[in-house]
């Protein structure tokens, strides 16, 4: 991203992924010449691992839950309908309330970090550990969560 300072008259670059950064470059080539397919398949496991956890994390809390994606990617959703486009997506969010916000905070107070629409990334340095950490993260916030979701969003309990 170019922005230009109020006192010069050019662009001034700050740092950022397409900014062209030398280090990052580097390190980015690097990685790529040392990612192989057994790397790519071990992700992959851990990606299907984390979105069948958490997936069995919604069931034992009784919450209207699931986790989608491919690979290594995973989002979730407060909801056990299946996702097939946006408009579902967007129609869990509204049922939802604020009830996901409260998911992601309660997650980032567990020591797991995720982007507030609950994407989840796992990436070459995770291991089991890392992914049975977010699980057991999901379990205790949807704990913590239960009577929130009682009270507000009843319809998001599985009967």
């Amino acid at each position: 991203m170019q922005r230009f300072s109020p006192d010069q008259d050019r662009p001034v670059m700050h740092a950022s992924t397409f900014s062209g950064n030398a280090l990052t470059m580097a390190a980015g080539l690097a990685a790529i010449r040392d990612y192989g397919a057994a790397d790519a398949e071990r992700i992959n496991a851990l990606g299907e691992r984390l979105r069948e956890g958490f997936d069995a994390a919604f069931v034992a809390a009784g919450i209207r839950g699931r986790a989608v994606g491919r690979g290594s990617l995973s989002n979730l959703h407060l909801t056990d309908a299946e996702i097939g486009d946006a408009r579902d997506t967007i129609d869990g969010i509204i049922a939802a309330g604020h009830i996901a916000a409260l998911l992601h905070l309660g997650m980032l107070r567990h020591g797991v970090m995720s982007s507030s629409r609950g994407m989840y990334c796992v990436s070459t340095p995770m291991g089991e550990g890392e992914i049975d950490f977010a699980i057991r993260a999901l379990r205790e916030t949807l704990a913590e969560l239960r009577p929130y979701v009682e009270a507000e969003r009843p319809s998001l309990l599985v009967s």
